[in-house]
């Protein structure tokens, strides 16, 4: 068995950028991705929500159209073709981030990976050695203690991004980023979409001016939201999804034909045996590193989503980049202060 210089976890824009930076430092490494590479972001995230974000913003400029004389009687949308574009987009993406790795030399295997030991990974009773291992497992949808979550028409973000009929009334559970995006996205193709927030203000975690512009201009598209609201129990009313609520001014009933659950993400970790290893970890499961993202475990690395803080691929591949040069010797850190940030919602 060949002793590699570094063994990477994930194939996500944390896990694939190291391993092509890797390969520059002239380190010899193997990734292990158990799905498609370019992890969330690409194939159930950023990507193809942007790509429907495209669509969105098409059909609300062709809702203004007749304003400068243009005609569109008959406008139809259709989400089976959008969904077709996205899948091609991603399609597209994923096999470039495939050819970039298999240019640079990276070896590329599918499976779950487990660690046995501080410098052994499991893939499928495989055993792949290395001198160093990076954790790149990313991050999954987080989920809620509400009653009737695990109802059929109740989804999360990646479901949603696979639906072939617009819901005519789309609730969302959660007025983050994620949430508002696919507020902003579904109401432009139709929806009434209704979003519940926990908290006093949608995107809480900004500024509180931003906070509460962004709650008019979500009012000025149509979209209601209740803040301050807690959902109690989603139940299946016949052909009807029920929402029940409690909000400031007492017991909210809201009728929906699909609901999002947008609570956040959490790390993904399971299977990776870090207990067993002593990973350290904080009380959400995220794994603990230092300044030069090592766990407490000599030899381990942790990058990504999966360390929490700014859960952004972009922010996730510099990390990347600077972990790889770490364990190269060399001197590098992020400056998380001056990190950019989008959201796309109406107006962005």
């Amino acid at each position: 068995m060949t002793m590699k210089d570094l063994v990477i976890i994930g194939g996500g824009p944390g896990g694939y950028v190291a391993a092509i930076r890797a390969r520059q430092l002239g380190m010899t490494v193997t990734l292990v991705e158990k799905e498609a590479v370019g992890g969330t972001c690409l194939n159930h995230g950023c990507i193809p929500t942007k790509a429907y974000y495209r669509n969105a913003e098409i059909m609300r400029d062709l809702s203004h159209a007749e304003e400068f004389g243009i005609s569109v009687a008959g406008l139809k949308f259709s989400i089976q073709q959008a969904r077709e574009r996205k899948e091609r987009i991603v399609k597209t993406l994923v096999s470039g981030v495939e050819k970039l790795l298999a240019d640079y030399g990276v070896e590329v295997v599918k499976g779950n990976a487990t660690l046995l030991n501080q410098n052994t990974v499991v893939v499928s009773g495989q055993e792949f050695k290395a001198a160093q291992i990076l954790l790149a497992t990313g991050s999954t949808s987080a989920s809620l203690p509400i009653p009737g979550l695990e109802l059929e028409g109740v989804v999360d973000s990646t479901s949603l991004l696979q639906i072939n009929e617009v819901p005519s009334r789309l609730a969302i559970i959660g007025g983050g980023v994620i949430g508002l995006e696919f507020a902003c996205i579904f109401n432009s193709f139709g929806s009434q979409v209704t979003v519940i927030e926990y908290l006093p203000f949608v995107l809480n975690l900004l500024d509180r001016e931003i906070s509460k512009r962004m709650g008019v201009f979500l009012k000025r598209q149509g979209i209601t939201v209740h803040s301050s609201t807690a959902v109690e129990k989603v139940e299946r009313n016949g052909n009807e999804l029920l929402l029940t609520a409690k909000g400031k001014k007492g017991d909210i009933s809201i009728p929906a034909d699909l609901v999002l659950v947008s609570a956040g993400r959490r790390p993904l970790t399971a299977g990776l045996n870090l207990e067993k290893l002593g990973i350290a970890a904080d009380e959400h499961g995220f794994i603990k590193v230092d300044e030069n993202y090592a766990t407490n475990i000599p030899g381990i690395y942790a990058i990504g989503d999966v360390i929490g803080g700014l859960m952004l691929a972009h922010v996730a591949s510099e990390e990347g980049i600077v972990a790889v040069e770490k364990i190269a010797g060399y001197s590098n850190q992020i400056h998380y202060h001056a990190v950019p940030s989008c959201i796309f919602t109406f107006p962005e």
